[in-house]
């Protein structure tokens, strides 16, 4: 089988997205980009798979990149959709493929007529996650995390520290960020910021708040070590979220970091309704004298039970039994397909039926 994956980049977490697609689905992957990807980390990642993207344009030179494809998925992602839709407009060379699937990365915010017109121009309608809350209809839900194959944690004594690692940027996390921060930091939890500032606002908001408890340490590139050191995950997101920042939060649970996130519909569906009744960052904060922060046996009895919660979630059978699923289906016969006529497509569901995201 022969996957073709074209998406605007392989950064943040689109590559353990794609890692975790290569774990569901035995094939060939030919990785496409429509920006090149600086994110060092994540092209290290695809490299341990012998994966490397290769840039949008290579589709003028090398046409049989796109002969006879099994599958085209389209990648959905955080960056400006209609900026990148309108850069595959200019490709109007056609291609053979049985399936054209669209995967969104985004939280889901569709409304009926676009998620509706949407589906009339892919085989198959996939929305990333675990929140099956606003999924359209004909839409599959199919985590896209990666199942790394985690060591047992050391039984270390964790800093009373908490630590964010994510894109520091407002569209992703809170608006109030600061503000739940400085709670912390009244609870005696001092807080290092690791991340890529792409965020004006959010960088400004640094520079005000720095102090030596609240830190910014630059950009994580071995994320376990500083996860595996801290008590905390300080992880407020705003409610629409971008998909793809579930492996974050994952990777934190993994690593045995109690996080410390807003109940939103993702976090929850992660976590669980008893973790989530306990490392609700609202009610933690808000209280005089909160027990996580002060009860050693209790954070070491969350610390396990997070972590197997992780290993539950990243379970390579939920994203194998969603793929299959669209696979098997037998009515997806070989078509040609042209790629400008899907982007403008896209562009014309986009401004015809225009949603919060």
């Amino acid at each position: 089988m022969k996957v073709l994956h074209i998406t605007p980049h392989y950064g943040g977490g689109i590559a353990p997205a794609i890692v975790g697609i290569f774990e569901a689905i035995n094939a060939t992957h030919i990785l496409l980009e429509i920006e090149e990807t600086q994110d060092s980390v994540s092209l290290s990642l695809l490299q341990q798979f012998n994966a490397r993207p290769q840039s949008i344009s290579v589709l003028l030179d090398k046409l049989k990149l796109l002969e006879n494809s099994d599958v085209v998925i389209f990648h959905y992602g955080a960056t400006d959709p209609w900026l990148n839709w309108l850069k595959l407009m200019s490709f109007e060379d056609c291609f053979i493929t049985g399936r054209l699937v669209l995967l969104n990365h985004r939280s889901m915010s569709y409304n009926g007529k676009q998620a509706v017109f949407i589906g009339e121009i892919f085989q198959s309608c996939i929305q990333s996650g675990f929140a099956r809350q606003g999924l359209p209809k004909n839409w599959t839900l199919i985590p896209t995390c990666s199942s790394k194959d985690f060591a047992p944690i050391p039984s270390i004594l964790r800093k009373q520290k908490a630590v964010h690692i994510g894109t520091l940027a407002y569209k992703k996390v809170a608006s109030d960020f600061f503000d739940l921060a400085g709670k912390l930091l009244g609870h005696g939890i001092p807080l290092a910021i690791y991340g890529k500032q792409i965020d004006p606002t959010f960088l400004r908001n640094t520079q005000e708040n720095q102090s030596k408890q609240l830190e910014y340490c630059g950009y994580a590139v071995e994320k376990l070590p500083i996860l595996s050191s801290c008590s905390y995950f300080f992880y407020p997101l705003n409610t629409n979220h971008y998909g793809t920042t579930e492996n974050a939060l994952l990777e934190a649970m993994l690593a045995g970091a109690l996080p410390l996130v807003r109940d939103n519909v993702t976090e929850r569906a992660i976590l669980g309704d008893d973790l989530m009744a306990q490392l609700n960052i609202d009610v933690c904060l808000q209280s005089n004298r909160p027990e996580i922060f002060s009860n050693d046996e209790l954070r070491r009895d969350l610390s396990e039970r997070v972590r197997s919660r992780a290993l539950e979630r990243i379970s390579v059978d939920f994203r194998t039994t969603g793929w299959n699923s669209i696979l098997s289906d037998t009515s997806a016969a070989p078509k040609s397909i042209e790629l400008s006529f899907i982007a403008q497509r896209m562009l014309y569901a986009i401004k015809k039926f225009p949603t919060k995201n």
